[in-house]
C-alpha cells in the first residue's frame, strides 16, 4: 500500500522506458498517477480504456497511470500545469515537446527528492561524462570507492534510493517539487514568453541552498563509502537536466558524437560544460569540483563559461599529465595501455582532486568490459572487437595502440552526422584496408578512395568479414611474406549499430561468431 501524498497530483511521462519506469514505480507508490506518453502506445487509454495486449501494459483496474500516444496530436488537458518528466534519448527537436511544460530530467527529479533535511546520508554524488571511456572511468571509480553505480551504466537513479523506508522525506520533497513547478509556469505565464520546443524557463530554485548550508563544512575524506553516487551521465540527460548538479564532474575528453541529435558540435560541446554554470549557481561552489579537458579553452563560448565558474576546476592535458600532477604509481599506471590508462588516471585524479581517499590497490581486481578493444586469437590471426567503438576519436584510438600490425579495419554503420575525417591520414600513412558496413559504409567507402585508402564497401558485417578472409588467401596463394602475427582484423566501426543492430553489444557478438565461423 503505497503513502498518501497530500494532494493528487498527476506526473506527465514522456517516453517510457528504462529510465523512466522505475520513477513511474515510485510516483505510483506515494499514489501520485502518471500520465504516459510513448510512441510504441498505439492506443489511447483514456478514449478507449484498453491498451493492446501486445504492449506487454497493466491495464488492471487498479493502474494508477493512462496511457497516451507520443506523436504530434496530442492534445490533452492535463498537461498544462503538470511536471513532465523526460526520457533523455527523446531529441530536442520534436514537436510534440510543445505540449508539455516544465520538463524535468531523471537527474533533476530525483535531485529534488534528496533536499529534505532528513536525508542525514544524501549521497555525495560523481557524475563521468565524456565522448569515450565513461563506462570504464565510472567502472574504475565505483571500484576504487566501493561505492554506487547508476544512471547510462544502467541502473536508473530512482533505483539507488531505498524510497520505500523514506516516506515522510520523500512524500515532502515531491509536494516542494510540485509547488516549484506550478511557480515556475506562473512566472512563465506572467511574463508571456514565446514557447519554444522546451516551453518553460528554468531557475535554480532557492529551496535546493539549504543543501548547501548543510554541506558547508563536511569533510567529504571522510564519507561513508555507501554514501557515494557514481554516475555515468550521457550528454542527453545533461541536456535535460536544469538544476541537478554533481559534487564532482569528472568530464572526459570531446570530439564529434550525436551531432544529428544535439544540432551541431557546438551544441554537444555546450551540454556537456552547462553543468559548470548551474554548480557555479550553488552557495555551496567552493566545496564543487570539476575536472576538465584543457583543450576546451580553443573554444571562446566554452572558455567564457569556464572562467566565469566560481567552482574548483582543475584543467588536464592527458594521462600522462594526470599521473605526473597527482603523483599515480606507475606500477599501477602501467597496467594500462591507452585509451584505458586515461580512464584510470581521470578516476584517480577526479577523487584526489576534490579530497575523497579511494584504495588505488584495488585496481588489481579491475577488468575491461567486453567489445572495447577486446583481443582473441582463432587460428593464429588476432581479431579485435572494438564494437563499442563507436566514433571517431574512439576509433583512432584503438587502432594507434595496434600500429605495428597490417590491420583490416571495418568501419561504418550510423555516424550520427560525426565526420570520420581524423582516422584518414593515420589510415592512410599506415596502409590500413578499410571494409565499411551498413547506413554510411558507401560515404566512407567514397571518402577513403577519394584520398587513395584501400576502401571496400561490403555492407553488412558477414560480408566485410568474407571478403577479409579472401584477401588474406590471396596474400597466401601469392607467397606474400606477411605472416599470421603480423595480421589483425579489427571491428572498430566509429559509427552506432542502430542501423542494423539492437546494441554495439549484439554487433560485438556477431564479430565473434563470423570469426569462428569464416576463419
Amino acid at each position: 500500500m503505497g503513502i498518501e501524498c497530500s494532494t493528487l497530483q498527476i506526473v506527465n511521462i514522456i517516453g517510457y522506458g528504462i529510465t523512466t519506469k522505475p520513477i513511474v514505480e515510485l510516483l505510483n507508490y506515494y499514489n501520485i498517477h502518471c500520465h504516459i506518453y510513448d510512441s510504441k502506445f498505439l492506443v489511447d487509454s483514456a478514449k478507449q480504456c484498453e491498451l493492446e495486449h501486445s504492449m506487454g501494459i497493466c491495464t488492471e483496474k487498479n493502474d494508477k497511470n493512462c496511457y497516451y500516444p507520443l506523436n504530434d496530436s496530442i492534445n490533452n488537458n492535463h498537461i498544462i500545469n503538470s511536471i513532465s518528466i523526460i526520457s533523455p534519448g527523446i531529441n530536442p527537436n520534436m514537436p510534440y515537446l510543445r505540449f508539455f511544460n516544465n520538463i524535468i530530467s531523471e537527474y533533476d527529479f530525483v535531485y529534488f527528492l534528496l533536499q529534505h533535511d532528513k536525508f542525514i546520508d544524501r549521497p555525495y554524488t560523481i557524475w563521468i561524462s565524456g565522448t569515450n571511456g565513461k563506462t570504464t572511468t565510472t567502472e574504475i571509480s565505483t571500484l576504487l570507492l566501493q561505492a554506487k553505480a547508476g544512471g547510462n551504466i544502467g541502473t536508473p537513479l530512482v533505483n539507488l534510493l531505498d524510497y520505500k523506508n523514506l516516506n515522510n522525506s520523500i512524500d515532502y520533497s515531491l509536494n516542494m517539487l510540485f509547488n516549484y513547478c506550478i511557480n515556475t509556469q506562473n512566472i512563465n505565464n506572467n511574463e508571456n514568453q514565446e514557447k519554444d520546443k522546451r516551453c518553460a524557463k528554468y531557475l535554480l530554485p532557492s529551496s535546493l541552498h539549504y543543501q548547501d548550508t548543510k554541506q558547508e563544512n563536511n569533510n567529504y575524506k571522510n564519507i561513508m563509502k555507501a554514501n557515494i553516487w557514481v554516475l555515468e551521465t550521457s550528454s542527453f540527460s545533461l541536456h535535460w537536466s536544469n538544476f541537478a548538479m554533481p559534487n564532482l564532474y569528472i568530464l572526459l575528453p570531446l570530439s564529434q558524437d550525436h551531432i544529428s541529435w544535439h544540432g551541431s558540435y557546438e551544441n554537444y560541446i555546450m551540454d556537456k560544460i552547462n553543468i559548470l554554470d548551474i554548480m557555479s549557481k550553488s552557495g555551496n561552489a567552493k566545496n564543487l569540483f570539476a575536472i576538465i579537458p584543457k583543450d576546451l579553452y580553443q573554444y571562446d563560448f566554452a572558455k567564457k563559461i569556464i572562467d566565469l565558474a566560481n567552482i574548483n576546476i582543475f584543467a588536464y592535458k592527458d594521462s600522462k599529465h594526470l599521473c605526473e600532477y597527482f603523483a599515480i604509481p606507475s606500477k599501477y599506471a602501467n597496467l594500462f595501455k591507452e585509451p584505458f590508462k586515461l580512464d584510470f588516471a581521470m578516476s584517480v585524479a577526479g577523487t584526489s582532486f576534490a579530497g575523497i581517499r579511494t584504495d588505488i590497490s584495488l585496481i588489481d581486481k579491475y577488468k575491461i568490459g567486453e567489445y572495447r578493444i577486446q583481443e582473441r586469437i582463432h587460428n593464429n590471426l588476432l581479431f579485435i572487437n572494438d564494437s563499442k567503438g563507436t566514433n571517431p576519436h574512439a576509433t583512432l584510438a584503438a587502432i594507434k595502440s595496434y600500429n605495428i600490425y597490417n590491420l583490416y579495419l571495418i568501419l561504418g554503420g550510423d555516424a550520427k552526422g560525426a565526420k570520420l575525417n581524423i582516422l584518414y591520414e593515420y589510415i592512410k600513412q599506415h596502409k590500413i584496408k578499410v571494409f565499411s558496413i551498413g547506413k554510411d559504409g558507401k560515404d566512407i567507402m567514397l571518402e577513403c578512395q577519394k584520398l587513395d585508402i584501400e576502401a571496400k564497401f561490403c555492407k553488412t558485417l558477414r560480408q566485410a568479414m568474407e571478403e577479409i578472409s579472401k584477401d588474406l588467401c590471396t596474400i597466401l596463394q601469392t607467397g606474400n611474406e606477411i605472416s599470421n602475427q603480423n595480421i589483425a582484423i579489427m571491428l572498430s566501426p566509429a559509427c552506432a549499430s542502430i542501423d542494423q543492430y539492437p546494441s554495439y553489444k549484439q554487433r560485438g557478438e556477431e564479430f565473434w561468431l563470423l570469426m569462428r565461423e569464416i576463419f
